[in-house]
């Protein structure tokens, strides 16, 4: 049964339940068009129990199933190119962004599966990304869209995600050669730590349907975007243009301002859906054209994720459909 005019569309089957991988094979046009028509999709209660079968679920359902690098969010390999979707500490919320945003390259689908829901919270919120833009002060878009975003990151010991699992080297010259196939400016700095600025478009047409999207990661690294408080106050003791971790400007280095960060989060929440997820739903994203996060939680509890359909930067900026 399909229920349209939702976000996400939910799709109930008992095929879904019995024999998921023969109803994504027989149903890969409809998931598509519905994908790129509505931006996500929950699929509830399907009997996707391994990560093996998350994984062929995924296949039958895109192009591709590459790999990523550049990442930002602490995760564990469970097999093959499933993944837990983050280890970020359970009681801290995870906010708004779109997978690899920044990136030379990105994720054009995600795939979460619930095998454990969480005893409370634990909820993965998305949002229609063109609804943010929609809603956005024209006086906010018109200085995104004229400056972009710069991005400054630290890959410092022990604070998010090392520079050797992000570029998955432990070589610095290979770390550095990525950095120069990519755009990025590196610099190594005392004690080990990577510091790169990179810049980016922060509203771009979507690939397949040229619809423009709230497509960076321009909240979601910023310093004053941080939760709760305490942590917000750790990052703001570090100067802005050397942030313990992550920071985000305007193109030309000017600063986001407090309201326009402000701006952005309320945004995000004017336009959030949240699902209690149930053991067996699967969550399917349009990377683009809907960003997510994750609600703070207690108990266990595992969602993995597939990431799939590379697309890289250059489609957009050639204006080109892609896929």
């Amino acid at each position: 049964m399909l229920h349209p005019s939702t976000f996400p569309e939910v799709i109930e089957a008992s095929q879904l339940q019995v024999e998921p991988l023969a109803w994504a094979a027989g149903n890969a046009l409809l998931v598509a068009a519905s994908l790129a028509r509505v931006g996500a999709i929950l699929f509830k209660r399907t009997s996707l129990d391994t990560p093996e079968k998350l994984e062929a679920f995924a296949r039958l359902t895109s192009v591709e199933i590459p790999d990523f690098k550049e990442e930002s969010s602490p995760r564990t390999s469970v097999k093959g190119h499933v993944a837990t979707s983050t280890d970020y500490p359970h009681n801290l919320p995870i906010q708004f962004h779109s997978e690899y945003s920044y990136a030379h390259r990105w994720p054009m689908k995600l795939y979460f599966c619930c095998f454990r829901p969480p005893a409370v919270g634990g909820e993965t919120p998305i949002c229609d990304t063109r609804r943010v833009l929609a809603n956005m002060k024209p006086a906010t878009r018109n200085a995104f869209e004229r400056a972009g975003v710069l991005y400054v990151r630290n890959y410092r010991a022990n604070v998010g995600v090392s520079w050797q699992r992000a570029f998955r080297t432990e070589e610095r010259r290979r770390v550095e050669r990525i950095c120069e196939e990519a755009g990025i400016e590196w610099e190594w700095r005392p004690e080990g730590v990577l510091r790169t600025r990179q810049s980016g478009e922060a509203i771009v047409p979507h690939p397949k349907t040229g619809e423009p999207v709230w497509f960076n990661h321009a909240f979601f690294f910023n310093v004053h975007a941080l939760e709760p408080h305490d942590v917000r106050r750790l990052a703001l003791s570090f100067p802005e243009d050397d942030p313990l971790s992550t920071n985000t400007f305007f193109g030309d280095g000017c600063p986001i301002g407090v309201e326009i960060v402000e701006e952005l989060r309320s945004l995000y929440e004017q336009a959030a859906v949240r699902n209690r997820w149930d053991t067996g739903d699967l969550l399917l994203i349009d990377n683009m054209m809907s960003a997510h996060g994750r609600a703070a939680f207690k108990g266990k509890r595992e969602i993995l994720v597939v990431m799939a359909d590379a697309c890289p930067r250059e489609a957009l900026r050639g204006g080109a459909r892609f896929g």
